[in-house]
Order: structure tokens, then sequence, then C-alpha cells
């Protein structure tokens, strides 16, 4: 559509990849759960970062050009004072770099208890539970970054996105999921504004974890 040419590599991140980069743009796999819930594009890891995003931002600055950039969304455990991905950002980032935080959501954070509770009945529920709670994670944050290299050095701006219209429930994600029969997004007859109800994009995000949430949304907007 827009008249590039495009090349396609297969690598291990940036094993066997090679280069550099004016820009890397990043979907990874990123949703806290226990081991063995979703399918591997969305299992992050336990705190949803082990498995792509650390490695990720260990090796990434060696991949970019000056001037380079790097988009990325994210979805993080955190708590007032930490944030599991803004953490590994601060800790990787090198002199002269900088980033910029946009909530995907106009509420910056919700319950993390909400969240998990799209995993009860699991296997590993309870300890992977009882391993956020010792971290002392109790928020749910889900937001688009980006990192820039521009001699500037840390969180540069945070906002919150502007509100939207959701018409659309989506039923749970995990593997034991979408093996049922009769699991289908329902289209909703009337959108719903964030204007009106600021966290619905939330919930409808969660209702994707969440079988009762999912059912509860369903019928309540139907």
């Amino acid at each position: 559509m827009n008249s590039l040419k495009v090349q396609f590599k297969k690598a291990n991140l940036f094993n066997g990849l090679g280069g550099k980069f004016d820009k890397i743009t990043m979907n990874p796999p990123f949703m806290p759960a226990p081991a063995g819930v979703f399918p591997l594009h969305a299992q992050g890891g336990n705190f949803g970062t082990e498995n792509v995003i650390e490695p990720f931002f260990n090796q990434c600055w060696d991949y970019l050009n000056d001037g380079g950039c790097i988009q990325g969304i994210f979805h993080s455990c955190a708590s007032q004072t930490r944030d599991s991905i803004l953490q590994i950002i601060d800790k990787n980032l090198p002199s002269g770099w900088s980033y910029k935080i946009k909530h995907v959501f106009p509420v910056k954070e919700i319950p993390l208890e909400l969240y998990k509770t799209g995993f009860l009945g699991e296997n590993g529920c309870k300890k992977w539970s009882a391993m956020l709670e010792k971290k002392g994670f109790y928020l749910s944050r889900f937001f688009m970054v980006t990192i820039r290299n521009n001699g500037k050095n840390g969180l540069q701006k945070e906002e919150l996105s502007d509100p939207r219209l959701y018409n659309i429930v989506c039923p749970p994600t995990q593997l034991s999921f979408l093996k049922k029969k009769n699991l289908k997004p329902k289209l909703l007859e009337k959108p719903i504004s964030e204007e009106q109800f600021p966290t619905i994009g939330h919930l409808m995000r969660q209702s994707r974890y969440n079988y009762g949430l999912y059912l509860t949304l369903k019928t309540i907007f139907s």
C-alpha cells in the first residue's frame, strides 16, 4: 500500500540477524501468567518480562543507529513505586536515551487482583499469585513506550489515552478456553464510551482472561 520494499527474516531476537536499525517496533509476548496458560505469542513469563522483554532490553542498544528509536507496547505489573517494565528500561537505558509513555486507556491502572481472577483454576495459579504478592505488585498497567537516542535521559513524558468507543466483547484467550465451543466475540448493538465508563477499556481487555467478566459484560451490554 505504501510502495515500500519489505524483507522478512526469522531470528531469535537479534541472534543471527546482524546489522543496525533506525527503528525497532515490538509487540512482544508480555502477559504475566502461570506457565503454560497462554500460547507462546502471549506468554511473557511469571511477571510478563522474562521470556522476551528482559533479553530484548539487554541486547537492543547495540543494534540501533545513532538517533535510533524503539517503540513497543507492554502490560506491566506494578505498585505505586515500582513498575516491572519501566524498571527494566531504567536499568538498561544508556546515557543519552530518553522515553515517553502513553497509557492505552484513559485510566492509568487497575487492581492486579482483577487480572489474576482470570487464571483461577489454572495449574500453578496459587504459586504464581504468591510470587506477584512477594514482589509487592498489586496494580496492572497497559501502555506504549517510545524510546529515543536524543541526548536526553530517562522518562520525559507520561500521558493517558483519549477516551474511545468499544463495540465488541472478546472471550478468554487462555489455552483452556480456546478449545471450548461457542465462545465467540459479542458485537454490541450500542458502542460503550470511555467518557461514560472510564474503566470499560480495561474491563473489555480483562474479559479476554476472565470468563466470568466476559459473561457479565456480554449480558450487561447486550
